[in-house]
């Protein structure tokens, strides 16, 4: 599930979304999305990590 939501992220983003405009704007939403995807992965894995912590006894304690 780590790896498939920032890819499906990044997927939805470029091709539902994408702007209709010129190169220049194209290539900053692109490198906006990439940027976005990446920290929204590194949240995912810190926040499954604490919640992991928290919930120690239960069965999202054995994730970490």
């Amino acid at each position: 599930m780590a790896i498939l939501n920032p890819a499906v992220c990044f997927l939805l983003g470029y091709y539902a979304f994408k702007p209709d405009a010129n190169i220049m704007v194209v290539n900053n939403y692109v490198t906006a999305l990439s940027i976005g995807t990446a920290i929204g992965f590194v949240i995912y894995i810190i926040i499954g990590f604490v919640m992991s912590k928290i919930f120690s006894t239960g069965k999202i304690g054995h994730w970490f």
